[in-house]
């Protein structure tokens, strides 16, 4: 049967009870009111409704003194004599849980027709039009039981228990009494559009529209405005079962007098416009009979004209009467229902409310287009469901876009800007978070932001996943494109002001401008409005000063802001790319008829490096094409020439990169270079036939590298990736060395470099050859790598040489200050991985090869290396930062050879020999020991700052107090990592290992996550069962680059909350 369709959900009768017992109200700051309206019925109407339901025997209906009265009286039971014999458990009488429990159930006749999909609603609902005129109460009851049977209600009530108004809540607490009873409730109003039964997937929108042409076939028919009682009566019982704790009914009773208010919404309006009409054809006839009294002999004109005035003036005085008479239906309707359902706990409650809200307002704006309604909304923006806030956006979003309602609107933008504001920068949803940045675009282009709030908003562009109000997800993009309309939309209203204001200049300047006057104020006023945003957001929104991830540095912000802005129309249409290009190059100063305007056009320094970011931005859009999530937005996929309009586009860039380099070679390196290398890696110059273009080009980039002097960065110094050096790393990842010309140039400088080095070194000049090493470690990218290995491979002894001689007393401050010292780590690094990431890749691909040959080939220049480290360790250094690279390093290279033997697969044999006899890579004691005490520095300083106090053995005699360490416990859980990956592989002295933990219950959680990491590594390889004939070691291991071959084999478990400052990176 088609009652059955709907989900039936089983609860205990307990269950329900306390489900429901929660308050009906509950204001959107979180404050709760005492439910209301839970007045209990009286003892004998609980008696009526319950002896109905559980089949006790009926009243007569028709008793006379019954229908008089108005009350029904139960009929009594027979005396009974007492039975002294033993008896049976009392049989409980039970409330039935659906229809089939009920002997000569009658369906309700409105749910009933409404549960076919085929359905004339209209037709139902002039017959229900038609039983009210016949009897009222009748007709009252079957609606009311409507409503019931939408919620899986099976208790139905009689005409008699809807005849007095005045008992309505009292009987709908009876219903919710029972109802609450109930072992199972059918749902269909909330349920049935899930239903994958045609006749029930759009029984609510039935429902809606039954109400709906209930009410206008009532005013067609006269019988709405005859008979107020109609109205009067449904709004009296819906609105009682409004106040329902039970959600099914005051969800369908809410549905229901919403809908009611909406559709008298539309029969008011359509009366205001009748009267709106009379009153016009009045003046008309007014007008008229002032004319025929001036004529002469217009008597039968006149009267006839007088006539229709009176009959257009009862008409008006009709229309005006009903329209009085629907407004006040419509205020009882909204202080009875809305204005207490729209902070109701169930939030499907409240989004209907605003739904409606919104229809009422498009419906009848005279009424409810005023502060006292619209206010609503802005309270509704902070509700605590998402889809609440959601939609109160959208209505608002629309509202804002309706140019008619824009001034009435000021108001509610004065209560309310700062909140949306807010939401802004602060709400988690990304949907609602969009549509706040929509709203205050509309906001902004009435006029209604401050300068101050503009930039504010603006600023979110800059936010980085590094920041807490980073919106996450993979809808975050489209915020970001509401951001940039946000900034286009303020843009071009500043510049439509300027215009009015200065439109005579402008004109007068642009006939002496070969490029666009007006492109140029445009991109002006948008890179002002940049920079002022990235100082709000540095100053203010910014979670970190630095940023630790490469795509988060400037320049590389840089180019994501300008895409998300490039793909708008306004700034990509007509040719901007060409004209951006124009403007960064354009000089001013020969153009004396600019004077006027020249602050409003000339760029600054700060303006220029936006504009440089929006040509990158453009290149980056061009030259990755379909890659490219904003290449759709500048070309749709019907446009068949989009590929031969990109290089049209690049063609003209290329056409320009000379000039554009010379301008900005020592301003704004590192943003020509992100360009360069854009258009290098998609080998666009070599695809347009201008490959002398980029060999010219790459060649005086290889020269100015060459020439300038670089800065030293620390491996996990977040301002590397903001650097000339991460750039020029970038570009050597990339560089055409296919060409002839490039490759012997790239030869010429690696030549050259290395042989200064080789000078620096043998005269102990160790600030210039670390500056050396640090340009020389910026060419390991995949094209430039084999001829720096080449150069660097003949020097390791010289290298490690310099390394174990680096002065240990003051010059080895001025060393590690300027990060002089860690470019030696970082070659030697390179080298180390670089020979064994070249030997485990041989041996895994020519398992046959001459093992030892190969071992004394790649192993033995390592030998220097290890001599290095084991005299550095040893050192105590007073430097705490340099000992702590120099010890990081030694776990790194010491346990990374170990390591290799789980790379050679059945030449272990061999490897353990060589290792044993001609690379004895056994760490000395006094090493061990240099390393505890280097933890026992870290180990204090972190004890330190959490205020701790520690065990300690005997045997130590640190000074802790003069002991001083940046970032202190990010430092000691990552060198302890390191020596718990070293103990396994190597092995440490157990005295040592204890004295590592004997401190972990005081050292805080992430120490203590580091320590059972390692555990919990250690004992999964335990429980591993491997076949007998495959040891572990002769698994083969996956491909690897070489730079990450020691980093991969030392990697620290991602416990840390930062980075781990591996010298390998």
């Amino acid at each position: 049967m088609l009652r059955r369709e709907p989900t039936t959900i089983k609860l205990t009768p307990d269950d329900v009870k306390e489900f429901y017992r929660e308050q009906t109200y509950n204001t959107i700051s979180g404050s709760s009111e005492p439910a209301e309206n839970q007045n209990h019925a009286t003892e004998t109407q609980q008696r009526s409704i319950k002896e109905r339901i559980l089949g006790e025997r009926g009243r007569s209906h028709e008793s006379g003194a019954s229908e008089k009265e108005n009350e029904y009286q139960p009929n009594k039971r027979a005396a009974r004599k007492t039975n002294k014999t033993a008896r049976g458990p009392k049989r409980r009488k039970t409330v039935p849980n659906n229809i089939d429990e009920l002997e000569n159930f009658e369906e309700n006749p409105i749910f009933e027709t409404l549960s076919h999909a085929e359905v004339a609603v209209g037709e139902l609902a002039a017959s229900w039009v038609d039983q009210f005129e016949e009897d009222k109460y009748d007709a009252v009851k079957d609606m009311l039981n409507f409503v019931l049977r939408a919620c899986g209600c099976v208790t139905l009530v009689a005409k008699h228990d809807v005849a007095s108004a005045d008992s309505s809540k009292e009987t709908v607490a009876e219903i919710q009494a029972v109802f609450e009873k109930q072992g199972s409730h059918e749902y269909p109003l909330g349920l049935a559009g899930n239903s994958k039964n045609a006749n029930w997937r759009d029984f609510k929108k039935r429902c809606l529209e039954f109400v709906d042409q209930v009410l206008v076939t009532a005013g067609e028919q006269g019988i709405l405005y005859e008979d107020d009682e109609l109205v009067e009566l449904l709004i009296t019982w819906l609105g009682a079962l409004t106040t329902s704790n039970a959600r099914p009914l005051r969800y369908a009773a809410t549905l229901l007098c919403l809908q009611m208010e909406t559709t008298l919404c539309s029969l008011v309006a359509q009366t205001a416009t009748a009267v709106n009409r009379a009153q016009r054809q009045l003046t008309n006839e007014q007008r008229n009979i002032d004319n025929l009294l001036k004529k002469a002999r217009s008597g039968a004109k006149l009267a006839a004209a007088k006539d229709r005035a009176a009959q257009i003036e009862q008409n008006c005085q009709l229309y005006s009467e009903h329209k009085t008479y629907l407004e006040t239906f419509l205020q009882d309707i909204f202080n009875t229902t809305f204005a207490h359902r729209y902070r109701d706990t169930d939030p499907q409650i409240r989004q209907e409310c605003v739904k409606h809200l919104s229809h009422w307002i498009d419906l009848y704006p005279e009424f409810f287009f005023e502060s006292i309604y619209i206010r609503y909304l802005g309270w509704l923006m902070t509700d605590q469901d998402v889809a609440v806030r959601h939609e109160v956006l959208r209505v608002v979003l629309r509202l804002y876009q309706t140019q008619s309602m824009v001034a009435a609107l000021r108001q509610f933008t004065s209560h309310f800007k700062d909140k949306l504001i807010e939401m802004a920068f602060y709400e988690a949803d990304t949907r609602v978070r969009s549509n706040c940045v929509q709203v205050l675009t509309e906001v902004s282009r009435m006029g209604f932001l401050d300068p101050e709030e503009v930039v504010k908003v603006a600023s979110l562009i800059f936010v980085d996943d590094e920041d807490l109000i980073f919106q996450k997800g993979k809808t975050a993009s489209r915020l970001f494109r509401d951001l940039a309309r946000f900034i286009a939309t303020v843009e071009a209203q500043s510049l439509a002001e300027f215009m009015e204001s200065n439109s005579a200049t402008v004109e007068k300047v642009a006939g002496s401008l070969e490029l666009r006057i007006k492109d140029l104020l445009k991109f002006h006023g948008l890179s002002q409005m940049l920079v002022e945003a990235e100082t709000y957001y540095n100053s203010a929104v910014s979670t970190k000063p630095a940023k630790m991830r490469s795509y988060n540095s400037r320049t590389a912000k840089l180019v994501r802001v300008c895409q998300n802005l490039f793909a708008l129309p306004r700034y990509h249409a007509d040719g901007a790319l060409e004209t951006l290009c124009g403007y960064v190059l354009y000089d001013f100063s020969a153009n004396a008829e600019i004077a006027k305007i020249q602050h409003s056009v000339e760029l600054s320094g700060a303006q220029t490096f936006f504009v440089l970011g929006l040509i990158s931005a453009a290149a980056t859009i061009y030259c990755e094409a379909d890659a490219s999530e904003f290449h759709q937005q500048l070309f749709s996929k019907k446009h068949d020439d989009q590929n031969n309009d990109r290089m049209l586009y690049l063609g003209k860039l290329i056409a320009q990169l000379d000039s554009l380099f010379d301008v900005f070679k020592k301003t704004h390196l590192a943003v020509f270079l992100g360009l360069f290398t854009q258009l290098v890696k998609h080998r666009v110059c070599e695809t347009l036939d201008q490959s002398a273009t980029e060999t010219k080009i790459t060649a005086q980039l290889l020269k100015t590298f060459r020439e300038d002097q670089l800065s030293s960065y620390a491996p996990e110094s977040p301002a590397y990736y903001n650097s000339i050096n991460f750039h020029f790393a970038q570009l050597f990842e990339h560089i055409n060395t296919d060409s002839v010309e490039v490759s012997l140039r790239v030869e010429e400088v690696v030549r050259e470099m290395a042989e200064e080095l080789k000078l620096a070194l043998q005269d102990a000049d160790w600030l210039h050859a670390g500056s050396t090493l640090g340009k020389l470690m910026l060419l390991r990218g995949t094209a430039t790598k084999s001829r720096l290995l080449s150069q660097l491979m003949p020097l390791i002894d010289d290298i490690c040489s310099g390394a174990a001689s680096l002065p240990l007393a003051d010059e080895l401050d001025q060393l590690v200050e300027s990060n002089r010292a860690t470019e030696y780590f970082s070659c030697l690094l390179f080298l180390v991985a670089e020979n064994l990431e070249t030997l485990a890749n041989k041996l895994k691909v020519d398992p046959d090869a001459e093992v030892l040959d190969e071992l004394h080939r790649h192993l033995l220049p390592l030998a220097p290396v290890k001599r290095a480290l084991l005299e550095l360790v040893a050192s105590r250094a007073q430097n705490i930062d340099f000992w702590y690279a120099v010890c990081s390093m030694y776990l790194d290279v010491f346990t990374t050879l170990n390591l290799l033997k789980y790379y050679v697969g059945p030449h272990r044999d061999v490897l353990d020999h060589f290792f044993d006899t001609e690379m004895s890579v056994e760490p000395l004691s006094s090493s061990q020991e240099c390393l505890l005490r280097l933890f026992l520095i870290l180990e204090a300083q972190v004890a330190s700052e959490k205020q701790v106090e520690l065990e300690r053995t005997e045997q130590e005699d640190v000074n802790f107090e003069t002991a001083q360490v940046d970032d202190c416990e990010r430092r000691l859980c990552t060198f302890v990592a390191k020596m718990m990956l070293f103990d396994r592989t190597v092995g440490l002295e157990p005295s040592i290992v204890s004295r590592v933990k004997l401190n972990r219950g005081v050292l805080g959680s992430l120490f203590n996550e580091v320590l059972d990491y390692e555990q919990a590594e250690m004992k999964e390889e335990e429980e591993e069962e491997a076949p007998k004939d495959q040891l572990p070691e002769q698994q083969e291991p996956q491909e690897q680059s070489s730079d990450q071959f020691l980093h991969t084999n030392t990697s620290v478990p991602n416990l840390l909350p930062e980075p781990v400052p591996d010298l390998v990176l």
